[in-house]
């Protein structure tokens, strides 16, 4: 399943693992009851994020889920990017992800697993909350 593949290439090699020096921002995400946790860092130029990274543990779903984020709000404002996190997390509630675009569609199955949906929107809430 080409959604699968995606998620596995995003685990086994994320983009945007990596720790920032001097993030201007600097994210935990941490999901207790399965051991995900995460640092998410970014950098900000007049308001824009302009470099992102991440590291820690997790599952692919969550790792991949952090690393599809992450290139998400690259070059978008924090309200862009609250914004994404919002459009995505309501996806994943409903269940309908036709309004969205980009590579958060690959996680449409994991809304159709209740186990996994904390591990796929631990990041994302994260950037929501703060």
């Amino acid at each position: 399943n080409f959604y699968d593949e995606v998620i596995l290439d995003h685990n086994a090699h994320p983009q945007y693992f990596s720790e920032l020096k001097n993030p201007d921002i600097s994210l935990r995400a941490i999901n207790a009851s399965c051991g995900d946790k995460f640092e998410i860092q970014l950098k900000l130029k007049d308001e824009v994020i302009v470099e992102v990274g991440f590291k820690g543990i997790g599952c692919a779903i969550s790792k991949a889920s952090t690393d599809i984020l992450l290139g998400e709000i690259l070059g978008k404002s924090i309200n862009e990017a609250k914004t994404i996190c919002e459009d995505f997390l309501s996806a994943v509630h409903s269940g309908d992800f036709s309004a969205l675009s980009g590579e958060s569609c690959v996680l449409e199955n994991v809304s159709k697993m209740p186990a996994r949906v904390k591990c796929a929107t631990l990041s994302w809430q994260t950037i929501l909350n703060n």
